[in-house]
């Protein structure tokens, strides 16, 4: 009877131009502590103004809150005198 048809092989294309190789040492590509001491020191400087900016935010913010309040207060007490010196000229 027939035998049965060996499998294809993979594409494997042809290869072109010539092969290099490049060696590279441990120095040669990245100091750790040199390069990325500056790159740490921006970071933590831009977070802790960042948050800086935040609570000062929120400082202002509840002045302005606590202010609001005093006023309303005092424009209640105001006017509930002025009320009252209308009721007795009455």
């Amino acid at each position: 009877m027939f035998q049965p048809k060996p499998p294809t092989p993979k594409y494997v294309p042809k290869k072109t131009g010539i092969d290099k190789i490049t060696q590279i040492e441990d120095y040669d590509l990245f100091d750790y502590d040199v390069e990325v001491q500056p790159i740490l020191n921006v970071l933590l400087s831009k977070s802790i103004e960042q948050g800086t900016l935040e609570v000062e935010e929120e400082h202002e913010l509840d002045q302005i809150r606590k202010y609001k309040q005093s006023y309303h207060k005092r424009r209640q007490a105001e006017e509930a005198e002025w009320q009252q010196e209308v009721k007795r000229e009455i």
